[in-house]
């Protein structure tokens, strides 16, 4: 992403059509060393706390930049590649682990539920 307008990680904020206001939810400070992120600049927007980071703040290879540029889904609000800043990646992770667990939990009980309701034996009834 060589630019800050190349994909949705990388766009300068949108304003919301429903509004027409910006979107000010998303900052055009670099989050790392407070510094402006210009147009020009190589920069990533973090999808959990909406800042934008300049990729040498956050040590993001060149590669990893130009691999989530041409992701044929950035500009898609539906991807599920996802970008999070140094910051909120432990965040991000421990969301994602919680989630697992309940999903597991979830199944367990499901299939214990199961269980209960399949040796469960109805009364007859003429």
């Amino acid at each position: 992403m060589s630019s800050a307008n190349a994909s949705s990680k990388t766009k300068e904020p949108r304003q919301d059509s429903r509004s027409k206001k910006p979107n000010i939810a998303t900052s055009l400070t670099c989050g790392s060393c407070d510094q402006t992120v210009k147009k020009k600049d190589v920069a990533l927007l973090c999808d959990l706390c909406n800042n934008w980071y300049h990729i040498n703040c956050q040590d993001v290879p060149e590669a990893v930049y130009e691999f989530l540029r041409n992701d044929e889904y950035a500009n898609k609000s539906s991807s599920s590649l996802k970008w999070f800043c140094n910051s909120c990646n432990g965040s991000a992770v421990k969301m994602f682990q919680m989630i697992t667990n309940m999903h597991t939990d979830l199944e367990e009980v499901k299939q214990s539920n199961k269980k209960l309701h399949d040796n469960q034996s109805f009364p007859n009834t003429i």
